[in-house]
């Protein structure tokens, strides 16, 4: 949550909900003095971190003096994917309420994707407000830069325009690098890879530089990125909720690399959270993520450099991750087009409107009929046609998702975190709009073309997109095609895998208990010490889990064979978690009760494999016995949507 609080007015956060500030109870003069006073502190502020959030626009109001729009971004330029987070600052200098309203569109370089949002912006009269906001991003696998127009209008001070357009490449990951850090070696980094010049499709720079302070606190608005860099004492500093996002990004796949601060001899280790610690100079892999201590607090160019290279952009994996070799897809099948149908309704057609119509129906001394017979005979075959595409195709969908759901149940996380790749395939569809349950996020993927494809790498067909308030709308499915997902989510969960004795004892397996809330088909436990074990028959919801003592090519061949339908990205991934691991199990699934997310309710879906890891919930860690997840039996949460499209 971010607040500004400016001399004289009361101020205070703007959430979700987007409350604005209290209006102020000053006398006229000293109100307007302290306005221009809180002007005059805003455009210094700006001045000073102008490196850390990137002015996009600055708008004032020749009928109301006083009164300004400052539209920044978070990064210093948007990402290529994801959302992007925004700060709006907002000076009423007027005597009455205002909402202003922020219309954002963006287009990937082809203009085939648009994707849409909007969000209200009030402000009390005579007061400030600062609004965090997530503007969605049209993903862009080509690596030809983005372009994001924004629209901003209040009911009787107009409407004003701005445009922010980024240049990129495929070739070179996303990674944010916090002000501080960045102010000796930026520079010098952007020049190695100017040398290196390998980047096509955009400028060379390095990374994009942040204020820790301006950082949001929901994990999506971190989704464009693969890596964050920041300093130790920046992250001590930060409050809980950023920082939380943060980890909740880097637990879905995102990157952390942290340096030693200035102070610091490069002997401090970091304590992230109750499970993971690092020693300088030590990686560890978190979930689907990755944390790193540096020793050195330089950062030389040509080292720096070599380690980022060996990322493969989330851009880039959007682009060849799902095509023709992609396992989700393979099940699914393709579909054949039943084109001798289509000729004989048509060729029947053309018999009953040509010769039929003119010698028959509407014969040489009844020509006027031609203007009744023709257009019922045209309705006609249009029914049938109609009628043949239903019967084969049918109402809504039915698609195949692959689910990889991590469950983290120590106190003060409890979260599941789901990574879902799906693809669906249409008939008839009576609508198109769903909702999402909150904290999700989906992302359209690029299919390889085929008839079906709507969004493919022809390029050829254009797909316009909106989400409002989780409310999705547009051409994320579409009648008769084939469409294709990412979804991602941190949701609160209760659901677990408890160990129930610490100390193994001589021969003895170590104690599990299930309290998932779903049956397991298979599971496998690798210790503290690195020794595997797995279950002796299925694993039943609230039952004992006996296992028994088995190799690890067991395991390592199992959890091959279960992740063979994920994309080449999210099955390198999940094997890292079983090379990895430490006091981590695993385990397959097709109940739906592991409930993944559901996007598109009009569609027919079924799994292909959910897959569920983490970390065993220890006996001695009491759990309350009510929490915002909801009961211990379930990994399941409503869906309660915000009023605004704010997001703070």
């Amino acid at each position: 949550m971010i607040t500004i609080k400016l001399p004289g007015l009361a101020s205070k956060p703007l959430a979700a909900t987007s409350k604005s500030t209290r209006p102020c109870t000053l006398s006229r003069r000293s109100s307007t003095l302290i306005l221009l006073f809180s002007i005059a502190a805003l455009s210094l502020s700006l001045v000073f971190s102008a490196d850390a959030a990137r002015v996009i626009s600055r708008i004032e109001y020749p009928d109301a003096p006083g009164t300004t729009v400052i539209l920044k971004s978070v990064f210093e330029t948007i990402p290529n994917s994801g959302y992007a987070p925004l700060l709006v600052e907002i000076v009423n200098s007027t005597d009455r309420d205002r909402q202003w309203r922020l219309r954002s569109t963006s287009r990937d370089p082809y203009g085939n994707l648009m994707v849409e949002s909007s969000f209200p912006l009030p402000c009390k009269a005579s007061s400030s407000a600062v609004h965090s906001i997530m503007v969605p991003i049209a993903a862009d696998g080509e690596g030809y830069g983005q372009n994001v127009r924004f629209n901003i209008a209040e009911p009787s001070l107009g409407q004003r325009s701005a445009n922010l357009q980024s240049s990129s490449t495929r070739q070179w990951p996303s990674i944010a690098i916090s002000e501080k850090l960045a102010g000796p070696f930026l520079k010098d980094l952007t020049d190695e890879m100017d040398r290196l010049g390998r980047f096509r499709g955009g400028n060379a720079h390095f990374a994009h530089t942040f204020n820790p302070s301006e950082l949001p606190s929901d994990w999506r608005a971190l989704s464009g990125l693969d890596a964050m860099m920041i300093s130790v004492d920046e992250w001590q500093n930060l409050s809980a909720p950023p920082k939380k996002a943060i980890l909740e990004w880097n637990r879905l796949g995102g990157v952390i690399h942290f340096y030693p601060s200035s102070q610091s001899n490069g002997s401090q280790s970091l304590q992230l959270d109750d499970t993971t610690s690092l020693l300088p100079g030590e990686h560890k892999y978190r979930s689907l993520g990755k944390v790193q201590l540096h020793k050195s607090k330089t950062l030389g160019a040509k080292a720096t450099i070599r380690t980022f290279q060996k990322y493969t952009p989330k851009t880039q994996q959007f682009d060849t991750d799902y095509r023709s070799n992609w396992g989700v897809l393979q099940e699914f099948g393709t579909r054949s087009f039943n084109s001798w149908v289509v000729l004989i309704v048509l060729a029947a057609f053309g018999i009953a409107v040509g010769p039929v119509n003119f010698w028959i129906l509407a014969k040489p001394d009844q020509r006027h009929r031609l203007f009744i017979t023709t257009p019922l005979l045209s309705i006609t075959a249009s029914v049938i046609l109609g009628l043949i595409i239903l019967i084969g195709d049918g109402i809504g969908g039915k698609g195949l998702r692959f689910v990889a759901i991590n469950l983290e149940p120590a106190a003060g996380e409890r979260r599941a975190y789901i990574t879902q790749e799906q693809v669906a395939r249409t008939g008839l569809l009576l609508r198109t709009a769903f909702e999402m349950e909150d904290h999700a996020m989906l992302t359209p993927l690029r299919l390889q073309a085929t008839r079906w494809s709507h969004y493919d790498t022809d390029h050829s067909r254009s797909n316009k997109l909106a989400i409002q308030n989780q409310h999705m709308t547009g051409h994320w499915f579409r009648s008769r095609s084939e469409s294709a997902h990412l979804v991602q989510a941190a949701r609160p969960t209760r659901g677990r895998i408890e160990l129930v004795n610490q100390d193994k004892e001589d021969g003895k397996p170590p104690r599990l208990f299930s309290s998932l809330g779903f049956d397991a088909d298979q599971l496998y436990y690798v210790d503290s010490d690195g020794e595997f074990w797995r279950s002796v028959s299925t694993v039943k919801t609230g039952h004992p889990v006996d296992l028994e003592a088995c190799a690890r090519s067991d395991a390592k061949t199992w959890w091959s064979s279960q992740s063979t339908h994920a994309s080449r990205n999210l099955a390198r991934r999940l094997q890292l978690v079983l090379d990895e691991g430490r006091n981590t199990f695993l385990l397959s699934t097709k109940d739906d009760r592991a409930n993944p997310i559901d996007a598109g309710d009009f569609i027919r879906w079924s799994n292909s494999k959910i897959l569920v890891f983490g970390s065993p919930l220890s006996v001695n860690e009491a759990v309350p016995q009510e929490d915002e997840a909801g009961p211990a039996s379930t990994i399941q949460t409503p869906i309660n949507h915000p009023n605004s499209a704010s997001t703070s």
